[in-house]
């Protein structure tokens, strides 16, 4: 049963909050500052993980309704389109899905008036920027759903976050404290186009966490898990392809989610595990 998830009346008291699970008495995994943890495969893309489950929910309609059309107007690149763009943005939700959807497939150098700002584009995904000007196809919805989803943080926390995998753009500049392997993502969608995320938490990550299906209940849905369509994953729903050197969930191309070990005790506050292994709790 998904626990409740209280929020800290400080941000600095991240001991105070009550976390999606219990903290591990035991763990194999090492201190949380320890080099020996996962490091973070090539390439990757560094964003801000910061989108409210609510924004998003009450932004779904429009939201798939919009990936079915051209972003922007024909002849000017930078208009909002008038269609089903242009009802999301009409309220602040759905201007802030807007914002992460552009950060999540838009090149370097494009924006949207009044939306986005054209220095802080620099798309995590690959082939999506051309939604500017195109519908997007469904398999190219699911990788934007997927971005979105990995971006999801309702606690009001907000940290940095890297992505990986071989629908992820290699911007470079990931800093190589990115050094905890949070979970695989992928999304499918019904015949309406609605998604039902996907996450396959990493083995690191369990071993950290007593129960880690709650973790991202807490981490994905805040208070809503009703409305969040997230799903969780079995290791034999995702194989490492060593051809491409990198891994499958679900027939898909996984997107890789990779925090610092300070962000992950404020994401995760009740799975971190005790410093070196024993001992009380960090």
């Amino acid at each position: 049963m998904r626990s409740q998830l209280g929020l800290a009346a400080a941000v600095l008291a991240i001991g105070t909050l009550v976390g999606g699970c219990a903290e591990s008495p035991e763990s194999d995994v090492d201190d949380m500052d320890s080099p020996e943890l996962t490091p973070m495969g090539p390439g990757g893309s560094l964003g801000n993980n910061g989108l409210g489950d609510g924004e998003l929910t009450v932004s779904l309609i429009p939201f798939v309704q919009s990936m079915k059309s051209p972003l922007t107007m024909p002849g000017d690149p930078h208009k909002l389109n008038t269609g089903w763009a242009s009802l999301l943005a009409s309220k602040q939700e759905g201007v802030d899905v807007l914002k992460y959807a552009a950060a999540c497939s838009l090149a370097k150098g494009d924006y949207i008036d009044g939306i986005t700002d054209p220095a802080k584009q620099d798309g995590h995904m690959v082939h999506l920027a051309h939604w500017l000007t195109n519908p997007l196809s469904q398999p190219e919805q699911a990788r934007l759903f997927t971005c979105l989803a990995a971006h999801l943080n309702p606690t009001g926390f907000h940290v940095a976050i890297a992505l990986s995998g071989l629908t992820v753009n290699d911007n470079g500049g990931v800093p190589e404290d990115f050094r905890v392997e949070e979970a695989r993502w992928v999304t499918t969608q019904n015949s309406d186009g609605v998604p039902t995320y996907h996450v396959l938490p990493s083995k690191q990550f369990r071993a950290m966490c007593d129960d880690p299906s709650s973790a991202f209940d807490d981490r994905v849905c805040g208070q809503k898990p009703d409305d969040c369509h997230l799903g969780m994953m079995k290791d034999s729903d995702c194989s490492y392809d060593p051809y491409v050197g990198d891994y499958y969930c679900l027939g898909m191309p996984a997107v890789t989610t990779w925090l610092r070990p300070d962000d992950f005790r404020v994401l995760h506050p009740g799975c971190v595990p005790p410093v070196g292994g024993g001992g009380g709790g960090t």
